[in-house]
């Protein structure tokens, strides 16, 4: 497991992340769903083991609270019992196991070994008491997740305030020279007029394919209801050429330049702690392809040395919760 934060961190508005692995979902399950069993009859079974927990897992604070995104593949394995077979073992499979799913919602894949009609029953029994079980077990886990690390995300907080308030947005040296003073015969001082730092800055150029169309990835863009379901936050948003946005509390904002449906999205795009004032172009272009569709991004007028900040904010801000919360 690893915390990590960015190096913008205002009000603790960038998520201070902390990475679950793949071991520590295994134990536990581990400890949560082996010895579940069933009989009925002559007919026995039992979970005997985690085999694998495959997908993301994280738990995430930003302002001032703690969630957990996570979707994650968990294959199980049974041994059992019935009249006619005294050896029987299997698979269960729970394709998707996220955050955000219903007690009723889990779906399971059983399997088993080697299987013939004498081991039928035990697959059915399976289906029958063991899986109602798995699905109440199951749904404690994002509850579980935060009780046990929110202590160590909140432990990260004085470190990413210190790093946001030292270390935030690079000071961008002026493009000329500093004001000089200078003295008149007359005895007085003048000074030079004061020019604004100039900001040296990049182009940067992200791609992120979605399983939707064009026009359904647009209006998850420009919808205040999507927006603030994958957001988890109020939006301001007013889709038309000059209309304002906000994000994560005007952390992220701008003006809407062009709005072309379902092809491409222009806006001014900053971050609050950006110099005062200093605005990126982001372009969106939609690329429709036969199942799917490319998002493909293009900031001109990042400042030198927020590239990586504005990568990271775009896959776990924009990218990973679009597709956690719509598919």
């Amino acid at each position: 497991m690893s915390v990590s934060h960015t190096n913008l961190n205002p009000n603790n508005w960038h998520w201070v992340n902390k990475s679950i692995s793949s071991q520590h979902i295994i134990e536990y399950f581990s400890d949560k769903v082996v010895g579940v069993s069933a009989e009925k009859g002559e007919t026995k079974v039992e979970v005997t083991k985690v085999i694998s927990a495959e997908g993301d897992c994280d738990v995430s604070q930003r302002k001032g609270k703690t969630i957990t995104l996570f979707d994650i593949k968990l294959q199980l394995e049974y041994k059992g019992s019935t009249t006619d077979a005294d050896d029987v073992a299997g698979k269960i499979t729970i394709p998707e196991l996220a955050h955000d799913t219903e007690e009723d919602e889990y779906v399971f894949e059983i399997e088993i070994y080697n299987e013939n009609k004498e081991k039928a029953p035990v697959k059915d029994l399976v289906r029958t008491d063991i899986t109602p079980q798995l699905r109440k077990l199951f749904q404690p886990f994002a509850r579980d997740l935060i009780a046990q690390h929110e202590k160590d995300i909140k432990d990260t907080l004085g470190s990413a305030s210190a790093s946001a308030s030292t270390s935030a947005a690079p000071s961008p040296k002026p493009s000329t020279p500093a004001p000089s003073s200078s003295t008149s015969k007359s005895g007085s001082t003048t000074s030079a007029p004061v020019k604004k730092p100039a900001v040296n800055t990049s182009t940067l150029h992200e791609t992120a394919e979605f399983q939707t169309s064009a026009s359904e990835l647009y209006r998850t863009f420009l919808d205040p209801a999507r927006v603030q379901a994958w957001t988890r936050s109020p939006a301001l948003l007013e889709p038309k050429p000059h209309g304002r946005f906000g994000l994560w509390n005007s952390n992220i904002s701008g003006e809407f330049l062009t709005l072309e449906e379902g092809k491409k999205i222009e806006q001014t795009w900053r971050m609050s702690v950006w110099p005062e004032g200093h605005y990126a172009k982001l372009e969106m272009v939609f690329d429709q392809g036969m199942d799917s569709t490319v998002l493909r991004c293009t900031w001109t007028g990042v400042p030198i040395g927020q590239e990586d900040v504005v990568r990271e904010n775009f896959g776990g801000f924009y990218v990973k919760p679009i597709k956690q919360t719509f598919g």
